[in-house]
């Protein structure tokens, strides 16, 4: 779950960074950023919900160490991290697309 926390920090990082960016390579170079972060996190997710490696914890995905299903509590704080990081992954894509947009604000409204 430290994995996860860590990624959600990165990636609302970025996305201040990308909404602060003050030039279109600046904005760029984040946006590139943000990809191979989110890349990392769905691939992080994946392998979470695939059963991952043999470490346990974080790798053995909703199974516990030796193979039975994990704590319902912990399958559930799993899963809300889980939603809440691909929602932050969504919102980050839906911003990009209006910074490409053109003279528009993020509202959609445009500017005067």
């Amino acid at each position: 779950m430290g994995q996860m926390d860590e990624r959600m920090k990165n990636m609302q990082t970025l996305h201040d960074r990308m909404m602060s960016a003050t030039t279109p390579e600046e904005r760029q170079r984040v946006m590139d950023e943000q990809r191979k972060e989110m890349q990392g996190s769905m691939g992080m997710m994946n392998q979470m919900m695939q059963g991952g490696a043999t470490t346990g914890g974080m790798g053995a995905g909703m199974m516990g160490r030796q193979g039975k299903p994990a704590d319902a509590g912990a399958q559930m704080q799993m899963m809300q991290k889980r939603m809440d990081m691909m929602q932050m992954m969504m919102q980050t894509m839906m911003d990009q697309q209006a910074m490409m947009a053109g003279p528009r604000s993020l509202d959609g409204a445009p500017r005067k």
